[in-house]
Formats: structure tokens, C-alpha cells, sequence
């Protein structure tokens, strides 16, 4: 399989496991499991974060304990802050889905994550302290690259690298998330294809190389990851 074949199935990966939680909020209460997964996958501290940065099953193992105990402790808070962005979060996809203004909704999604973190600013400095110094200065970039491409968003970008790859995923995502487009399978690798080369010459040698590196640890850690969330959640 070709690297974009291999990120293309990454992303639909990731398309799933964003949906699962708003389908669980339909059906009633979240058990705490799928809330914590819900507050970590705002967070930054989610299974392709964490698969990226290469964190070990113990480490991840406790940080999914933290934002439990969290979870339990300050449900009352935590809850309606997770509503706002799980009804906001939808409302984005769908204007991706029509085709709609996407730079205004993501906007909105950033501002309702940006407030859940205010909230959560202790559970967000206990799960960095699981973390080992490399692994917390990388997710320290999560909260300037909020919705960028987990790949994207522990990369030390400058403001303008910032726009232009927000630019770059609003195109990207565009057709991959588009009710008609996405099922045009050479239209979304063509998308996947043109997003790599925008990222290609946006970043320095540098920063293309520790792209490519947290690209290769992604695609090797994230099946385990996420085989790991859904084993916490059955124990």
C-alpha cells in the first residue's frame, strides 16, 4: 500500500472515531469511558496524538485513568462544555459535507475547545505530566494548531505556516468530506495528494522531516492505540 493510500485510510480512521461519540451522546448518558475519550480527543491527548508521538501503553494506559477520575469528579462541568463542542463539531463537518462556510465554523469549534481547555486547565497539566519532555513540548503546539491534521498540529509553526496549511485542509477536506465528493475516489486522493505537496513546501527541512518522522510513527502506532481505547472501555 502507498503512503497517500496509507493516510487516506488513516483519515477515514479518524472520520469514525470522531462519529462514534456523537452517536453514543444520542443514545443517552456517556459512561465515563467514552467521556474521557470525548475530553482527550479535545484535548490533544487523543489515540492519534498519542500514536504519533509514539507513547508507550503504560503512559497511555494512565492517561486515559486521569481524564476518568477527572471526568467523574467535575461531570457536572465537564459535560455541557463537551456538548457545546461535540453540537458545534457537527454542525462544522456538515458545512464541510454542503460545502458551506467552513472558515467561520471552525472558528466556532476552536473557540468552544478553547473554552473546554480553560476548564480543564488541571487535568490538561496532569496528563502532560505523564508525558515525557519531548512528547510535552510536541503536544504543547496542539493548542496554537488547534484542527490542524495531527501530523500538522505538534509541529512548531510559525503564524504564517499556520495559515497557509489551515488554507491547505480547508481545500483538502473540502472534497474528502463532501457528501458527493468523497465517494470520487480518485477526486480524494488527488485532495490527500495536493495537501502533501502544500505542506511540502510550506514547512523548512526541518520541520518536513519531523513531519514525515510523526507520519511514520502514526501509521505504525495508531492501530494499537486505538485497539487500546476500546479495551479500556470493555475492562
Amino acid at each position: 500500500m502507498d503512503r497517500i493510500r496509507q493516510i487516506v485510510c488513516l483519515a477515514c480512521v479518524g472520520l469514525v472515531a470522531a462519529s462514534s461519540t456523537s452517536v453514543l451522546a444520542d443514545e443517552g448518558e456517556i459512561p465515563i469511558c467514552k467521556l474521557g475519550l470525548e475530553l482527550r480527543v479535545a484535548l490533544g491527548f487523543g489515540p492519534d496524538v498519542l500514536a504519533a508521538m509514539e507513547v508507550d501503553a503504560d503512559t497511555h494506559t494512565s492517561i486515559i485513568a486521569v481524564s476518568w477520575y477527572f471526568c467523574q469528579e467535575n461531570r457536572e462541568t465537564v459535560e455541557p462544555l463537551l456538548e457545546t463542542v461535540r453540537t458545534v463539531g457537527k454542525n462544522a463537518f456538515r458545512q464541510y459535507e454542503l460545502g458551506g462556510d467552513v472558515a467561520t465554523t471552525d472558528q466556532t469549534l476552536t473557540n468552544a475547545i478553547d473554552s473546554l481547555a480553560s476548564a480543564c486547565s488541571n487535568v490538561i497539566t496532569d496528563m502532560d505530566g505523564e508525558l515525557s519532555a519531548e512528547q510535552k513540548t510536541l503536544r504543547g503546539h496542539v493548542a496554537d494548531n488547534r484542527l490542524l491534521d495531527v501530523r500538522i498540529c505538534l509541529l512548531d509553526l510559525t503564524g504564517e505556516q499556520r495559515s497557509t496549511l489551515r488554507a491547505a485542509q480547508r481545500t483538502r477536506d473540502l472534497v474528502i468530506r463532501h457528501h458527493k465528493q468523497r465517494k470520487d475516489l480518485a477526486a480524494v486522493k488527488d485532495a490527500h495528494e495536493a495537501f502533501e505537496d502544500a505542506v511540502a513546501e510550506t514547512l523548512t527541512t526541518e520541520q518536513w522531516t519531523q513531519y514525515e518522522s510523526l507520519t511514520d510513527a502514526l501509521l505504525e502506532n495508531m492501530a494499537d492505540a486505538m485497539a487500546r481505547e476500546q479495551t479500556s472501555c470493555e475492562d
